[in-house]
């Protein structure tokens, strides 16, 4: 065989061409069993949580539900996952929701909805560099995050 023979070109494109969709239709079964709470809650995560909780006043955005302390039914949710550390701890990408509406606008049936309450909270522009920040790389700093929260959360406590 050749290197520079079309046979050569073509047996490699095709080689390629059954990798890439091996490993597309793999992701897409992968993506399909996602267990969404695989990901580790960190220090930083829980403080975060209780941050979006505590600046949407106990209250779920999207039904409007009131819950009190202490509850496990009100979650915050990430518009952008937590997988992507850019926003993980983006205060405009979270929102508390139930656990109900939750499972509807996190997990992919009610995401035209969720971008449309996203888009109308944040409006066109922010959404749109809010989404340049989701797909921006950004190294792990648990030390880094958790002062970054602390500070948020004593923003809180200074508000009227």
């Amino acid at each position: 065989m050749v290197w520079g023979s079309p046979n050569v070109a073509r047996n490699t494109t095709s080689a390629l061409r059954r990798i890439i969709d091996s490993r597309t239709s793999l992701e897409a079964s992968q993506s399909s069993r996602i267990n969404h709470t695989a990901l580790k809650l960190r220090r930083p995560d829980i403080l975060f949580s209780r941050y979006i909780r505590n600046r949407d006043r106990w209250t779920c955005r999207r039904c409007g539900t009131r819950y009190e302390l202490p509850t496990n039914g009100l979650h915050c949710s990430h518009y952008w996952g937590r997988a992507r550390e850019a926003t993980r701890f983006e205060p405009d990408n979270a929102d508390a929701l139930c656990f109900g509406c939750h499972r509807i606008w996190g997990h992919g049936d009610g995401r035209d909805e969720y971008k449309a309450f996203k888009i109308k909270q944040l409006g066109e522009k922010r959404f749109k560099t809010l989404m340049l920040q989701a797909n921006a790389f950004q190294k792990k700093d648990d030390k880094l995050m958790t002062l970054f929260v602390k500070g948020l959360l004593k923003t809180q406590v200074n508000d009227p």
